[in-house]
């Protein structure tokens, strides 16, 4: 699970049974990932709004769940450049702040908004059948 991969990294393995994962949350990122481009993979400044609206319909979630993917991952991006200027001393520093950070669960989440969930989009096929049951 990804509890046990987390375990293995650097300032994470200490934590134990405290480490909070929600294997859901990680299938709702892959579903958003495997919907972009290879290109878009590659390099996420070129997600604009359209890409955003087309990646979110294609995995089911919302734009702005695709939003803060992408910000989440500018940011782990950003700090890890930052930490590779770093020496040993800092980086075993910084490394403690972030286990503490997640133990007390001030992690960041992964979705745009806090408390947001993943909405099925419903297509037009469902939406007229919808409509006609309702008359009915």
């Amino acid at each position: 699970s990804m509890r046990d991969i987390l375990k293995k990294l650097p300032g994470f393995g200490g934590m134990g049974s405290d480490l909070k994962v929600d294997d859901k949350e990680i299938s709702r990122m892959e579903a958003i990932v495997l919907s972009m481009t290879k290109k878009e993979r590659a390099n996420p400044s070129i997600i604009d709004t359209s890409r955003r609206r087309r990646i979110a319909k294609g995995c089911g979630a919302a734009t702005s769940d695709v939003s803060g993917l992408v910000k989440s991952f500018t940011q782990m991006r950003d700090m890890m450049k930052g930490m590779a200027g770093m020496g040993l001393r800092d980086r075993m520093r910084f490394s403690s702040q972030m286990s503490q950070m997640a133990a007390a669960g001030q992690m960041p989440s992964i979705r745009g908004k806090a408390g947001t969930t993943s909405k099925r989009r419903v297509n037009t096929k469902d939406k007229r059948k919808a409509r006609k049951r309702k008359r009915k």
